[in-house]
């Protein structure tokens, strides 16, 4: 019986150079033609995005500030920006949207269904490996 080799399944490595979300309808599922580029949540990058949130968050708990909903909200919405590195296709009220991190936190606020496909897609490692 031969040894599996675990560097096969480095999740950081794959999850760092990222993969496509197609992005589909949230009723019909069917594909949009909108591409998000999207690194995985066990990415170095995202990690430390991450880390960064919780710290501030223990060092506001630590000066008696309780976290609220919209605390939480805005810093999900703030790892998804992080895990966000390009997009093609989204286009809103007739118009092209050209990628940045202020537009992506707009349309992941004004738009709650497409934030919940980029996070289902950036903790699903299945999406960043190969069979």
């Amino acid at each position: 019986m031969t040894a599996f080799d675990l560097s096969q399944l480095n999740t950081r490595v794959a999850c760092e150079e990222g993969a496509d979300l197609e992005v589909l309808h949230p009723v019909t599922k069917e594909k949009l033609g909108c591409v998000i580029r999207l690194i995985g949540a066990d990415a170095d990058s995202y990690r430390d995005a991450m880390n960064r949130r919780v710290d501030a968050r223990v060092a506001a708990l630590q000066r008696g500030k309780t976290a609220t909903a919209e605390d939480n909200e805005r810093e999900q919405i703030a790892l998804l920006v992080a895990a966000t590195r390009n997009w093609t296709g989204i286009v809103e009220n007739g118009e092209a949207l050209k990628f940045s991190e202020a537009e992506a936190k707009r349309i992941y606020t004004q738009y709650p269904w497409l934030a919940e496909q980029v996070n289902a897609f950036i903790t699903d490692r299945a999406n960043f490996l190969r069979a």
